[in-house]
C-alpha cells in the first residue's frame, strides 16, 4: 500500500466514525459486493488475451492486410 492509499484510508476511516452502525453496515455491504464485481471484470479481462482463431496462415493474413491498404498520395504545396 501506498503512503497516498494509507492516507486516503485514514481521512476515510475518519469519516466513518461520524456515520451509525447501520450506515457503516451499509457502506461495507457495498464495498464487499464491488469487491466481488471487480474480480469478475478482472477475470474477464485476463480472458480476451490468446491467440487469434483464423484458418489462414500468418503469410496469408499479412498479404490480405497489406493489399486492402489505400493510400492516396497527394501532393501538398508548402
Amino acid at each position: 500500500m501506498t503512503a497516498t492509499e494509507k492516507n486516503i484510508l485514514l481521512a476515510f476511516s475518519s469519516l466513518l466514525n461520524t456515520y451509525s452502525s447501520e450506515t457503516k453496515k451499509n457502506i461495507i455491504k457495498h464495498l464487499s459486493e464491488s469487491i466481488k464485481i471487480n474480480n469478475n471484470t478482472e477475470d474477464e479481462f485476463y480472458k480476451t488475451f490468446g491467440g487469434f482463431a483464423e484458418e489462414k496462415t500468418d503469410e496469408e493474413l499479412i498479404r490480405e492486410i497489406k493489399s486492402s491498404r489505400k493510400f492516396r498520395f497527394k501532393e501538398i504545396a508548402l
